[in-house]
């Protein structure tokens, strides 16, 4: 998904990658609630 989100952003720097990757990973689509059995779990930012 990194790589997807340099070719959509090729002039952004990298920590707006980052920024928009760790947003991409909190609303999977498809899996909203995680990719695992169990309960959903906060992750920690930073």
């Amino acid at each position: 998904m990194r790589q997807n989100l340099r070719r959509a952003h090729p002039d952004a720097p990298a920590e707006h990658i980052e920024q928009l990757l760790r947003k991409w990973i909190g609303r999977r689509p498809g899996a909203e609630k995680g990719d695992c059995p169990g309960p959903p779990r906060r992750l920690r930012e930073g």
